[in-house]
């Protein structure tokens, strides 16, 4: 059985977090790090549109590659199709050694994609919710449930850091996950859920119609409702 931890130690957090990318999951990570008192600075590409609106909620916008540079933890934000691009020419050039790389979503680690060198923390927090969502949740002074996974742990310290990231971040429940596990991959999480609901749609339609049971991924809601510790912001 996982073990659901609700409880992150934010001084881990001691450096500079680069968050690389500002879109639904980037904008919710950084402005939530930087509510928590995290030092942030958003990694954005030259001309990105996302520049105005990340300067306009008063982060720190930089190049990639000078986010990178001097970070404790890089947070890999940007689209899983375009990750591999931009950790070969601006993330991998300018890693501060021993600095740990963390995913929202485990695809391009799981399929080998990006394999960060061994002497760097590989981890993954990733929220169980769109990005608007997981900000107005810690806004709220709630939280959303989400996964944690370590693939390298070179720090000897990888899980704290990444529940220090997770509270300061999303602020909720999270299920640690063996880097081994297929289910390691959220995309591989998404595709079943999403299976799983056509699948279960069909046989309600053909085989049941008049019943109205579970829904296959509410697990993760009800726990989301079970009492924790509140958001940095709403604490303040």
């Amino acid at each position: 059985m996982a073990t659901i931890h609700r409880d992150g130690d934010l001084e881990l957090l001691d450096g500079k977090v680069a968050v690389i990318g500002f879109g639904s999951q980037g904008h919710a990570h950084a402005l939530n790090l930087r509510d928590s008192g995290v030092e942030v600075v958003v990694g954005l590409r030259d001309g990105s549109s996302s520049r105005a609106a990340a300067e306009e909620a008063g982060l720190e916008v930089a190049p990639i590659a000078d986010a990178v540079r001097g970070a404790q933890v890089v947070a890999m934000l940007v689209p899983d199709h375009v990750q591999k691009g931009v950790w070969d020419s601006d993330v991998a050039p300018n890693l501060e050694p021993g600095a740990a790389v963390l995913f929202a979503h485990g695809l391009n680690i799981h399929f080998g994609r990006i394999v960060p060198p061994e002497d760097h923390d590989v981890i993954m927090v990733a929220p169980k919710a769109p990005g608007h969502r997981v900000r107005e949740l810690f806004v709220s002074g709630a939280g959303t449930p989400g996964l944690v996974a370590i693939q390298q742990d070179a720090s000897g310290r990888a899980l704290p850091l990444a529940l220090a990231y997770g509270v300061g971040a999303i602020v909720n429940i999270l299920w640690p996950r063996s880097p081994n596990d297929p289910w390691y991959s959220n995309y591989s999480m998404l595709v079943t859920t999403v299976v799983i609901v056509v699948l279960g749609a069909i046989y309600m339609v053909a085989a049941k119609p008049y019943e109205r049971g579970n829904a296959p991924a509410g697990d993760a809601h009800r726990l989301a409702a079970a009492p924790v510790a509140q958001s940095p912001v709403a604490q303040s």
